[in-house]
């Protein structure tokens, strides 16, 4: 299957470079000899200054605008027949999955960029293949505030090659978009042929009344935007099965009830989507993303139609850095090292003077955090983080800021959505960063239990801990909490 015999039955992103070349030799039944009296040079390590961080993000973002449009490939199901022994098509679906990892390393080192993580658990794919095949229409579910990032081009020409079947996007989290950037998504995926629906799960959850019990608590909740305003471009649970229904009835095939097949990111909200059509809780769904680990299969009466939720994937996609990784949710928080270049690029994304007036940091703040890191030449990031540990009273020894867990801070906030930025089509010069509006933050208002700033999220901000298999995270996780206040104030 690609991954360790011990985790047949767990979805793997990352894989340390021994185990995939134990994984990809065992795939291929490879047989190795040793080589002995070669020698090789290992080159020093070498200085790196913060201007040559900034210099190196420069020339990635320069990389990724020149290949981010390039369609990178998933693993396509090989030929195969009923009558196929089932020893010959496991061993096909090896090959073609290992020829397809290969293929991604090779892009990677040719092209110079970043893939993110990606599901290298063979069996996982399998359910995508099964759910595909089973639909007569196939249904992607993606993160409305930044669609391209979510979006698999190959998956739609996977689709796309059975003759009988049809695609479409399906943007979850619309509220967080205003109408405006609604409506330039719609013309940008109108010009390239794309079919799309905008719809907001928690809002239909919503007004059902049948939110998850732990909406008692913010912490626990899905970012979302305003629950109470009703746009005509945002398709309520009633207008999406119709426009389901008619999809699957346009295709001509004779069949009156067909497959609905629901595919994507494990934090795109697949599981919040089915449970609002069905009006009734029927999927396990949770904040934790990855949460279904089975193919499921559910009938809806009227109108009558079988809704298919396939287990969460992480397609491959290029990002310019890690750093992109991180704000886009595919990077655990507890596993991250270093949170300082991610919250640069999220400054860089949203500005710093709207951070400034989210957290309430003064120039006085980001003076006096500036002055207490003891350093010469701190960007504006920075001192923003500084300024904002300062405000809020977190220091190590000596009274120096605690940058990393106010970058963190500033992290788990923009995952979630109450540090919102959505992204704008690519044809799209400007970039709009859109903030709460007062509806909204009315209705978090009388939802929510907010955090305290001292505290840490205990799932951080909705990334993918359990598909990275961190089993051990919360314990290290409730360690530095508890080693924190020993720090602070000395």
């Amino acid at each position: 299957s690609g991954v360790a015999e011990k985790q047949a039955a767990k979805s793997v992103l990352e894989q340390s470079s021994l185990d995939t070349f134990i994984a990809d030799s065992e795939m291929s039944q490879a047989t190795f000899e040793a080589t002995r009296g070669e020698r090789f040079k290992e080159e020093g390590p070498q200085l790196v200054t913060g201007n040559t961080l900034v210099e190196a993000a420069s020339l990635a973002e320069d990389r990724y605008a020149a290949v981010k449009n390039l369609k990178v490939p998933i693993p396509w199901r090989p030929p195969w027949s009923e009558g196929m022994d089932t020893e010959e098509l496991i061993s096909q679906e090896g090959a073609a999955f290992l020829e397809w990892r290969r293929e991604l390393a090779r892009f990677e080192e040719n092209e110079g960029v970043v893939m993110t993580p990606y599901e290298r658990n063979l069996d996982f794919w399998r359910q995508l293949w099964r759910c595909v095949e089973k639909s007569s229409l196939v249904v992607q579910i993606l993160d409305a505030r930044d669609p391209e990032f979510y979006r698999s081009r190959d998956l739609e020409c996977y689709v796309n090659h059975f003759k009988s079947k049809q695609f479409m996007l399906l943007l979850n989290k619309a509220d967080f978009l205003t109408p405006e950037q609604r409506k330039r998504w719609i013309v940008y995926f109108k010009n390239i042929g794309v079919d799309i629906l905008f719809f907001s799960a928690l809002r239909e959850l919503h007004r059902q009344e049948r939110l998850p019990s732990q909406a008692a608590e913010d912490s626990d909740m899905p970012g979302h935007g305003c629950l109470l305003q009703d746009d005509p471009d945002i398709s309520d649970c009633s207008q999406l099965l119709r426009e389901l229904h008619s999809r699957i009835s346009a295709i001509g095939n004779g069949v009156e009830k067909g497959t609905v097949g629901f595919v994507g990111y494990p934090n795109v909200g697949k599981s919040s989507v089915i449970n609002a059509l069905f009006g009734a809780k029927k999927v396990s769904m949770s904040r934790t993303p990855g949460k279904t680990k089975h193919l499921q299969t559910l009938e809806l009466v009227d109108p009558s139609m079988t809704l298919c939720d396939c287990p969460g994937l992480v397609f491959p996609s290029i990002v310019a850095t890690k750093a992109h990784l991180v704000i886009n949710g595919t990077s655990s928080l507890d596993l991250l090292r270093d949170a300082i270049a991610p919250a640069r690029l999220v400054v860089q994304k949203i500005g710093l003077p709207a951070i400034m007036e989210k957290y309430g940091v003064t120039e006085a703040a980001l003076r006096d955090g500036t002055e207490r890191l003891g350093e010469d030449g701190v960007d504006a990031t920075r001192s923003m983080l500084a300024g904002l540990a300062s405000a809020r009273q977190h220091f190590w020894r000596q009274g120096v800021p605690d940058e990393g867990w106010a970058a963190k801070k500033m992290l788990r906030d923009f995952c979630s959505g109450a540090l919102l930025h959505c992204e704008e089509p690519p044809d799209h010069t400007s970039t709009t960063v859109a903030q709460p509006s007062e509806a909204q933050a009315a209705t978090e208002g009388a939802m929510a239990s907010p955090v305290a700033d001292g505290q840490d999220s205990e799932s951080d901000f909705s990334d993918l801990e359990a598909f990275l298999g961190n089993d051990n995270s919360h314990d290290k996780h409730l360690a530095r909490r508890r080693a924190r206040p020993t720090n602070k104030g000395k």
